[in-house]
């Protein structure tokens, strides 16, 4: 039976139950893919990335060097919160739960998302969906350093697992949309385990 201390939430479907369940050493590192994302950062404490160069005096400068000597597109502010555990996001996309926008010591610009043109062509991503995508990536990759890793556990009314998975990244309705498309499976699987039972019950 699945550990009740990892249960996300249940969800019951017909005689079967689905557990989605916290999974936080599940899933991969999205920055090991192929991003459309860059960062440059000047935080002294974490890794996001490369770190901005020393002698680059402001923002601005920042800015500015990441369009010189990049060719950087599409470049947005990396924010962060800084207070038991990091949260990333962009400009203007605080999360929820942030006590209000730079305020603090613990809130502020660490640096830049970005793309080039080269990543954009190559990856054939459309130029209006460019910051869109920047938004997600980012999003997926604080997700995933924040353990917001879910899977799921099927389990039959005798509470017998028939199916898990797990590493799904960010909102936990992806780990149910799979194990309800696991069951539609399961039980087309079954009804026809059932007729070819019936067929040879009566010798055909």
């Amino acid at each position: 039976m699945v550990d009740q201390e990892s249960v996300y939430e249940s969800h019951q479907r017909g005689d079967l139950t689905v557990h989605i369940v916290y999974d936080p050493e599940g899933g991969w590192d999205p920055r090991e893919g192929d991003n459309l994302m860059e960062i440059m950062h000047w935080h002294r404490r974490y890794d996001f990335g490369e770190r901005a160069p020393d002698h680059l005096g402001s923002i601005e400068d920042v800015h500015k060097w990441l369009k010189k000597e990049y060719k950087a597109v599409n470049i947005l502010p990396l924010m962060i919160y800084d207070h038991s555990g990091v949260t990333l996001w962009v400009g203007d996309d605080m999360p929820r739960g942030i006590p209000g926008e730079h305020v603090g010591w613990d809130t502020g610009q660490v640096g830049f998302i970005y793309t080039t043109p080269e990543r954009i062509e190559l990856l054939g991503t459309p130029k209006n969906r460019v910051d869109e995508l920047l938004r997600a990536e980012l999003k997926e990759w604080d997700d995933y350093m924040n353990g917001n890793i879910f899977g799921f556990v099927i389990e039959d009314a005798d509470g017998h697992e028939l199916e898990r998975g797990g590493g799904f990244i960010g909102d936990p309705k992806y780990a149910l949309e799979e194990a309800d498309g696991w069951i539609k499976w399961y039980r087309q699987d079954q009804a026809k385990l059932v007729k070819r039972r019936e067929l040879e019950a009566v010798g055909i």
